[in-house]
């Protein structure tokens, strides 16, 4: 008789270990990269500014943190000499602006002070760069995923803008932390996760309005989660489904009862007020996302662009690459649309 080969049991304690072990590491490595990153911002950390979109930003903050009208009647409107401010049909003045960045700085001031607001920034980088590492890790080898946050962090774009006081790095932050958990929400429909990706996806637009096309992900996510419901014969996600909605819904809500009062329609916003909605043109179109291409590539991610947009499309499942490429399009079409954007 042929003696049946000897295999060795599986050591499920030692590979429970060797999993520990590289989650350690990998957390020890996130932390010397987020460490560098800090040791790099805060020899420039300047809690002041000289921009008026900034003053606009810092202006609302403080009126909510105070207390204060947030839209007011002055005698001399010669103070207001930039493109920041409007005037509603009350005769009131105010930033342009939606009010989630200045919210966020108004807990700043509430916290630390008068140098509260300037932090949001820095704070809301390191937090996208823990997110983004989570995200990342839904895709790729966590070594993959830590080379990626690096490459994030020490870009020299995402370093100045969050360690400046705009929307950026709130925008950013809400933004990857709001994809995480509606990757794991269309993996695995629940409420927990629907309600995160609900609200942080929600309120980004109330930080930075062009954040809205990302409507178009959402859908798609919950498009996918019910067609692999469909799919698998398995519960329709009814109550997951309608979490998401109800976060994502939320602070738009708010959002539009703020445009009530001040500027006399919920979907009337202070862009309005300064046309902003002028600089949309489809003029040269083309032209303008072959220079947003540009950009990113030559002040952004240099050479690792292209491979990104090759991972995009390629990595991981159809309904992975289906919600990267809605994320990334409508935003390079909306900025190939703005002004500013081409030729300087």
């Amino acid at each position: 008789m042929t003696e049946e080969p000897e295999y060795a049991p599986l050591d499920a304690p030692a590979a429970g270990r060797r999993k520990l072990v590289g989650r350690i590491a990998a957390a020890l490595v996130l932390l010397a990269i987020l460490a560098t990153y800090w040791a790099i911002q805060i020899p420039y950390f300047s809690p002041g500014v000289r921009e008026t979109d900034t003053a606009g930003y810092l202006i609302l903050a403080e009126r909510i943190a105070h207390g204060t009208p947030i839209a007011v009647r002055e005698e001399s409107l010669l103070q207001y000499q930039s493109h920041v401010w409007v005037e509603n049909e009350a005769g009131e003045v105010l930033p342009k602006y939606p009010p989630g960045l200045s919210a966020l700085m108004a807990v700043g001031y509430w916290v630390a002070g008068e140098n509260g607001p300037y932090l949001v920034s820095p704070v809301c980088g390191t937090l996208a760069l823990v997110g983004a590492f989570l995200l990342f890790c839904l895709w790729m080898s966590p070594f993959a995923s830590l080379c990626a946050v690096a490459a994030l962090a020490f870009n020299p774009m995402f370093m100045i803008y969050t360690g400046y006081p705009l929307a950026h790095a709130a925008n950013t932050c809400a933004l990857v932390w709001g994809m995480f958990f509606l990757w794991r929400w269309q993996r695995k429909p629940g409420v927990f996760t629907g309600i995160g990706a609900g609200l942080l996806l929600g309120v980004a637009p109330t930080v930075r309005p062009t954040s809205a096309v990302f409507a178009v992900v959402v859908v798609a996510a919950v498009l996918i989660a019910w067609w692999q419901a469909w799919r698998r014969r398995s519960g329709w996600p009814w109550l997951a489904t309608v979490a998401l909605a109800v976060g994502y819904a939320f602070f738009p809500i708010l959002h539009m009862a703020y445009n009530a009062i001040y500027f006399g329609n919920p979907l009337l916003t202070g862009y309005a007020l300064s046309d902003e909605q002028g600089a949309f043109e489809a003029k040269r179109v083309l032209s303008k996302v072959i220079g947003v291409f540009d950009r990113i590539g030559a002040d952004g991610l240099g050479a690792l662009f292209g491979l990104g947009l090759f991972g995009l499309a390629i990595r991981g499942g159809p309904a992975d690459r289906v919600l990267r490429i809605l994320w990334f399009v409508p935003l390079v079409v909306v900025y190939g649309f703005y002004y500013w954007n081409a030729p300087h």
